[in-house]
C-alpha cells in the first residue's frame, strides 16, 4: 500500500516531521472550509474517514480510561459481515480507524480488516496484549495496514501499575518488536501523573523494539463540573456520554511538563525517532492545554465534521465521547443519517458554542485565531 510504504521510507530515512506537519495544516485548512460551507448550506459533504468501533470490550483497566464500559458493551454488536456489507456500500470511506474497547477482542478482527478491501488505509490502536507473532504475521500477510499503534506508558512497572495487570509490558513490547519490521508502529504514550517522569526514556525503549515514532499524548480530564457544562453546551443527556468521572487532576507542574517533553524532543533527533503529540499542536500551546483553555482565546472547530463515527451496534454517533446518536445504519444509509436534521441542529449547536469543554485536548481538535468583531 502506497501510504505505507511512504510512511515507511519518511521515518528510516528523514522527512517525517515535515511531511506531517504539512499534512497536518492542510487538513486543517480543509476542516476550516469544510465547516463554514456547512455553516452557509446546512449541507455537510460525506465523511472520507471513519472511526469505526467493532466492539467496546477491553481486556485491561487502565487508570486514565474514562470509557463507562458497563454502558458501552451491553448493546449487540455488528457482525462481520454486517461491517463488509457497510464498507461495500460507502466507498467513499478510504481511511478506517477500528477503534475500541481493545479491538482485538473481536475474534473476528482479522475477517473485519479483510471485508474493507484492498484500496482502504486501516489503522489499528490497541494495548498490544493480545497480539503475538502470529497475530503480527497474521497482519502483515493482509497488508492493507498503514499503522498500528500500540500503547505503552512507561516502562514495565509503570506501564503494568497503569494498565492494571502484570505482563501487559512485555505483551506490548513484544507486539511492537513483531510489527515493526513490516507495519509502521506508533508507540503512544498518555501523559499523566504517574509516568510523568519516565517519559523520556520511552524514546529510548523506541529504539530498543525497532520503533521509529512515538506519540505523547495529554491525558483528556473529564471531572463532574466539566462533563456538566459539555452536556449543557451541547445539549445531550447523560446517556450521551458514557464517560466514568474520575476526579484526576494534573499533579505536576507546567514548567516541569515543558521540560519533560523538551527532553523527549532532543532524545528523539537524537536517536532517530520521530516524536509527536496528540493534541498535534501540543507544544506550540502547551500553556493552553495544560489548563484546558484553547476555547477561551481560540475559534475551535472539530475534525468530527470530517469523519464518521460508528458504535459497534451501528449507531452513527458524533465522537467517541459525544456519542449523540443521529441513526443506526442497520435501518438507514449513511448519507441520509449523515445530513439528518438531528445531525445538523448537533453540529450548529457546537459550532455556536466554539465546541464544549470536553473537547479540550482531543486530537480531533483544530483551531484558529479569533477575528476580531
Amino acid at each position: 500500500m502506497m501510504e505505507k510504504r511512504i510512511k515507511m521510507l519518511l521515518l528510516r530515512h528523514g522527512g517525517y516531521e515535515t511531511a506531517r506537519r504539512l499534512h497536518q495544516s492542510f487538513q486543517d485548512r480543509k476542516l476550516r472550509k469544510r465547516v463554514r460551507s456547512f455553516q452557509e448550506t446546512g449541507f455537510l459533504a460525506l465523511p472520507g474517514a471513519v472511526m469505526f468501533e467493532p466492539t467496546q470490550r477491553c481486556n485491561l483497566r487502565c487508570r486514565m480510561c474514562y470509557q463507562d464500559r458497563a454502558a458501552l458493551t451491553g448493546g449487540d454488536e455488528l457482525d462481520s459481515g454486517e461491517i463488509g456489507w457497510f464498507f461495500k456500500e460507502n466507498p467513499r470511506l478510504r481511511k478506517v480507524t477500528l477503534y475500541g474497547g481493545e479491538i482485538f477482542m473481536r475474534k473476528d478482527l482479522l475477517d473485519i480488516i479483510r471485508s474493507l478491501g484492498p484500496y482502504r488505509t486501516v489503522i489499528l490502536p490497541t494495548n498490544g496484549t493480545l497480539v503475538d507473532e502470529r497475530r503480527a504475521a497474521d497482519l502483515k500477510e493482509i497488508g492493507t495496514i498503514a499503522t498500528v499503534c500500540v500503547s505503552l506508558d512507561g516502562p514495565a512497572p509503570v506501564h503494568d501499575a497503569i494498565r492494571g495487570r502484570e505482563g501487559c509490558f512485555e505483551k506490548a513490547t513484544r507486539a511492537v518488536r513483531s510489527l515493526a519490521p513490516f507495519i509502521p508502529v506508533t508507540v503512544t504514550a498518555v501523559i499523566q501523573n504517574d509516568n510523568v517522569h519516565v517519559l523520556p526514556e520511552m524514546v529510548d525503549l523506541c529504539v530498543s523494539l525497532g520503533a521509529r515514532k512515538i506519540k505523547y499524548e495529554m491525558e483528556r480530564l473529564y471531572g463532574e463540573e466539566r462533563m456538566g457544562r459539555a452536556r449543557r453546551e451541547a445539549g445531550l443527556g447523560e446517556r450521551d456520554t458514557a464517560i466514568v468521572r474520575k476526579g484526576r487532576t494534573r499533579e505536576y507542574p507546567l514548567e516541569t511538563l515543558r521540560a519533560v517533553l523538551g527532553e523527549c524532543l532532543r532524545r528523539g533527533r537524537e536517536r532517530g525517532v520521530s516524536v509527536t503529540f496528540d493534541p498535534p499542536f501540543l507544544m506550540e500551546r502547551l500553556d493552553y492545554c495544560y489548563r484546558d483553555g484553547l476555547r477561551e482565546d481560540f475559534r475551535c472547530f472539530c475534525h468530527g465534521f470530517a469523519m464518521g463515527t460508528v458504535a459497534p451496534n451501528g449507531d452513527v454517533i458524533h465522537c467517541h465521547v459525544l456519542r449523540k446518536v443521529f441513526g443506526n445504519i442497520r435501518e438507514r444509509p449513511l448519507a441520509e443519517i449523515w445530513n439528518s436534521a438531528e445531525a445538523a441542529r448537533f453540529r450548529s449547536r457546537l459550532m455556536e458554542n466554539n465546541l464544549t469543554a470536553a473537547c479540550e485536548n482531543c486530537s480531533f481538535l483544530a483551531h484558529a485565531p479569533r477575528r476580531n468583531g
